[in-house]
């Protein structure tokens, strides 16, 4: 149980939105519905969620007006790294969503994020999650860039958030912090897995992650020995913060998100109403406590073994994952107590009845069910026995039994948007989802003028959308009838019907003496125009604006980019521009050293004239294990900071700063997260915005090289095989195995630094002479290689 002091917004002042996914039409309704404050879509373009159903924009529009009748906000997702041809219907795009009246959109891409600010000031910008930003600095410095939401990573402990939240309210700063509360966890920081991209082409960053991490893995320690270890180690469990809402709210969390554009509509009804329910409760009453019949209903609907809230706790062990099942494990109900050879029944031994038409499984001692089905067979033979079926496979007794889809459940759970229709149609049934309006009737003279106007919502001023809106209809004139004029009553019982529209009438007011005769019928007519006419004026749109000039700069800035890409590299060639050698730690470096790397390097001169090269090495490595006062370092040495310092890493730079800040001074510093780059351009060095920042177009460059940086390198996304051993993944988890094989091709060592929280997954790596590497790099145009 969590407790609080009863309130309606958090201690930043913000509105509690609960933010919910829809990935067609039919989510969209359930979440509606079910008590949304908010919803997050994907039209057709430029979403990671390319495997839903989505919108087009047809019906995205429909879908915005059924939402901003209601009071329901509507975010649409432009989430992916882009390339420079993308950027001009991206924007193109973006300006289809201003117009239509979209809330905001949520943006993972610096180039595109810049675009949209210059040419759409007044669209509201999101910075995704897949932005990775962990740390009071980068969520400043994505303020400053024009985003007035920063949707921080999954892995943030509740102090972690807190002081983003507090920042975001400081003074200098006005941004909001949303937060994902449920639903599924990628096991790299969002934003900086390549896997997927590495082993088979499909890139996250992309929106067509194929997901390898939820394979089967056999895990290796140090030396080759197999571990007995869970058959999914790269599987995270999904995350459920239902009792830890009171304490987001406390720390200034504006916004609840739930994961699952790829989730039924079913699934997205039983969630947002169980999450609707205690963000209330905590509202209202100032405690959160969580009945036994909503955790199983939101374990029954989906979960990969029970639900973990191990990142907000700052852990991130074996409670964070699912170990040997990773599909849905629904609920376990029972065992079998008997079997018939040659039949399809078993008997079961149950904690929950079954039914008809129940989704089961059972399982003996593997990870993989041995039979599956959805019953068509139940008899009841006792207290808490049943003989159910039909099952086929090798069943024994003591085996266990699982829901893995409840008929009654998922029947409730279409119910509560069963009728509910973008169209606005006398013949559906009453929606649940209505928006609070006042009415007065003035009856002057002969004539009666009827105003509507929609009651104040709690975000209202913050949101054009759901600003208070009026209409006032007239008409008459009416026969005065002195002796029998219609009685108040019949004006009443008349207006007082909302039907099938979306409002809710909360007060009726009627002014003046009625004199005149009206029919109902008349009365009724006035009703449905006003009530029409307000229903149009909720359609929300804002003027278009013209973004040509923003074309035209687009249009400049990648044809000189791009001229000038070719003059550096036909430089670079021509001066041997120094190598850069990339080590993911301390120690794969010294064995570079002891194995004769740069002897290897020096041999090839024959092939590469005059090479030069740098070697990369991490800042929080250099400081804490080489010993030196940075007058002694080697030559080539150029030290970098990575995505994610969270933990150990930032300790040690914040601990050893001035060292920091001296070698950044001498060398110059290679940086990938906004946090570091914002502090290492504030000193006066030399500062290359690094892979991690995801530049993946030239506007992005240009946005890096605005906020400072002299340099900029692309991001992974457009890296290559001969490339070497780019990092895959980033995860807060720490492995225990060494190295992960997987039965198709995938292949990854496992690295856990001595001075990061983190660890790093990499290829297994190529052992080939590191000189041949070298000039197979640079044969390819390349002038990194990650060792």
């Amino acid at each position: 149980m969590a407790k609080g002091n009863s309130k309606r917004k958090n201690i930043n002042g913000n509105d509690i939105e609960l933010l919910v996914p829809a990935g067609g039409t039919e989510q969209f309704l359930a979440a509606v519905e079910n008590g949304a404050d908010a919803i997050y879509v994907g039209g057709q373009l430029f979403n990671a969620r390319a495997g839903a159903q989505n919108f087009n924009d047809d019906e995205l529009v429909l879908a915005l007006d059924y939402a901003h009748k209601r009071g329901v906000k509507v975010y649409v997702t432009m989430n992916t790294l882009l390339s420079d041809d993308e950027l001009e219907p991206a924007l193109r795009y973006a300006s289809f969503l201003h117009d239509s009246g979209v809330d905001a959109i949520i943006v993972q891409d610096l180039g595109l994020g810049e675009l949209v600010h210059r040419a759409l000031p007044d669209l509201e910008l999101h910075m995704s999650t897949q932005a990775t930003i962990t740390d009071v600095g980068s969520a400043k410095v994505a303020h400053e860039l024009g985003y007035k939401r920063i949707v921080v990573a999954r892995e943030l402990a509740l102090p972690e958030i807190a002081d983003i939240c507090r920042a975001g309210s400081d003074g200098a700063s006005d941004f909001e912090v949303e937060v994902f509360v449920h639903g599924a966890i990628c096991i790299c920081y969002s934003g900086q897995c390549q896997y997927s991209r590495y082993y088979g082409g499909r890139s996250g960053n992309r929106g067509s992650c194929a997901q390898p991490c939820r394979l089967a893995y056999t895990s290796y320690g140090e030396g080759g020995r197999r571990l007995a270890a869970a058959s999914h180690p790269m599987s995270p469990r999904d995350m459920c913060l239902l009792d830890q809402l009171g304490g987001l709210i406390d720390a200034g969390a504006a916004s609840f998100k739930i994961e699952g554009r790829l989730k039924s509509a079913e699934y997205v009804a039983v969630v947002t109403s169980i999450y609707r329910k205690y963000i209330d409760m905590y509202l209202e009453e100032g405690y959160i406590e969580v009945s036994d019949e909503d955790r199983d209903a939101l374990l029954q609907i989906f979960n990969r073994g029970e639900f973990t809230d191990a990142y907000l706790k700052g852990e991130s062990g074996d409670s964070l994952m699912s170990g040997d099942i990773v599909k849905n494990q629904g609920l376990e109900i029972g065992r079998v107590v008997a079997t018939k050879k040659g039949s399809t029944l078993v008997d079961i031994e149950a904690t929950s009845e079954p039914s008809i038409g129940d989704g089961a499984e059972i399982y003996g001692r593997g990870d993989a069910p041995l039979s599956s089905t959805v019953l068509s067979y139940v008899k009841e033979l006792g207290p808490n026995r049943y003989r159910v079926g039909d099952f086929r496979g090798s069943i024994t007794v003591g085996d266990t039994v699982r829901r893995t889809s409840k008929k009654s459940q998922l029947e409730a759970a279409r119910q509560s948007y069963r009728g509910a229709t973008f169209f606005e149609d006398e013949d559906a049934r009453k929606v649940k989802r209505r928006r609070k309006i006042d009415m007065v009737l003035q009856i002057e003279g002969n004539t009666l003028v009827l105003k509507a106007r929609t009651v104040r919502l709690a975000d209202g001023d913050r949101w054009p959308s759901c600003i208070e809106k009026s209409v006032s209809v007239e008409t008459g004139p009416f026969d005065f009838d002195y002796e029998s004029p219609t009685p108040l009553e019949r004006y009443e019982s008349a207006l007082t019907k909302t039907g099938n529209t979306p409002f809710e009438l909360r007060e009726l007011r009627i002014i003046g003496d009625s004199q005149i005769r009206v029919k109902t019928s008349e009365l009724n007519s006035l009703r449905r125009y006003c009530l029409s006419e307000l229903s149009k004026v909720l359609e929300f749109r804002r003027d278009s604006r013209d973004i040509g000039g923003v074309f035209s700069e687009l249009h400049d800035l990648i044809e000189k980019s791009r001229e000038s890409n070719e003059d550096q590299h036909r430089e670079k060639c021509k001066e041997s521009m120094p190598f850069e050698l990339y080590f993911s730690s301390m120690e794969d470096w010294r064995t570079f050293e002891a194995d004769g790397g740069a002897t290897s390097l020096r041999s090839i001169n024959g092939d590469v004239t005059g090479l030069s090269y740098k070697v990369l090495l991490p800042m929080a490595g250099i400081v804490t294990e080489l010993n030196i006062d940075g007058d002694s370092l080697p030559p080539e040495i150029v030290p970098y900071i990575g995505s994610v310092t969270k933990g150990r890493e930032e300790q040690i730079l914040q601990e050893n700063y001035e060292l920091v800040a001296k070698l950044a001074l001498m060398r110059g510093i290679f940086v990938s997260n906004l946090n570091w780059l914002h502090k290492m351009v504030e000193i006066g060095a030399d500062v290359t915005a690094d892979f991690g920042l995801n530049a993946y177009n030239h506007m992005s460059v240009q946005v890096l090289k605005a906020l400072g940086a002299s340099d900029v390198r692309w991001s992974l996304e457009k890296a290559s095989i001969s490339e070497g051993n780019y990092p895959l993944m980033q995860t807060e988890h720490r492995f225990p195995a060494a190295r992960l094989k997987s039965r198709r091709e995938h292949d990854v060592r496992i690295l856990n630094n001595e001075f990061s929280s983190q660890s790093v997954v990499l290829p297994h790596g190529d052992d080939s002479d590191i000189g041949e590497r070298v000039i197979n790099c640079l044969h390819e145009g390349h002038f990194r290689l990650y060792v």
